[in-house]
């Protein structure tokens, strides 16, 4: 069990979690996390273990990823993650998803999470699993005189709406 993350399975294996993912019947298996998390490595592995397809969200974007979701071809999406099982991997998975009328059958959040047990991103994971921490604040913190772009905000507002950490099957755990 880790403090930062209560309640959720940790998994640091690729083959540990292909045998969770391989019983279930034809999924469609999210993954989600931050930019740099070690999402699409992971999707690849996962891929290539089980034999199953799969799909990155940045190859279906138009433009410049800001505002990311709006960027998105969501028609060639859709086609591409019909035939099952299939993996998908990207940031706003579960918005993205939704606005495609999909659910995931099963949902990974990936994380770095260095030999100290603290995620890197712990302070969005934070605004997921502790959403009074942030109430009120609808935008992230200027830190150090710097004030957050749009991709941050976008994820910020994303965690405290759709809650992927806690919605997650499984937390994997990506050494930093």
């Amino acid at each position: 069990m880790n403090q930062w993350l209560p309640g959720k399975t940790i998994i640091r294996d690729v083959a540990e979690l292909a045998g969770l993912v391989s019983v279930l019947a034809d999924p469609l298996v999210a993954i989600d996390g931050v930019d740099g998390a070690g999402k699409t490595t992971l999707a690849k592995h996962l891929s290539a273990t089980l034999g199953w397809d799969r799909v990155d969200l940045d190859d279906h974007l138009e433009g410049d990823r800001r505002p990311f979701v709006e960027q998105i071809r969501f028609d060639a999406l859709e086609k591409a993650v019909e035939p099952r099982p299939m993996i998908v991997s990207g940031i706003h998975m579960l918005e993205v998803l939704d606005r495609v009328g999909l659910r995931p059958d099963f949902l990974i959040y990936v994380v770095r999470m260095p030999s100290t047990g603290i995620p890197t991103d712990l302070d969005l994971i934070e605004r997921d699993i502790n959403p009074e921490l942030s109430e009120g604040q609808p935008m992230p913190p200027v830190v150090g005189g710097i004030v957050p772009g749009k991709v941050t905000r976008g994820l910020w507002t994303y965690m405290h709406r759709w809650k992927p950490v806690t919605a997650a099957d499984v937390v994997f755990a990506v050494p930093d």
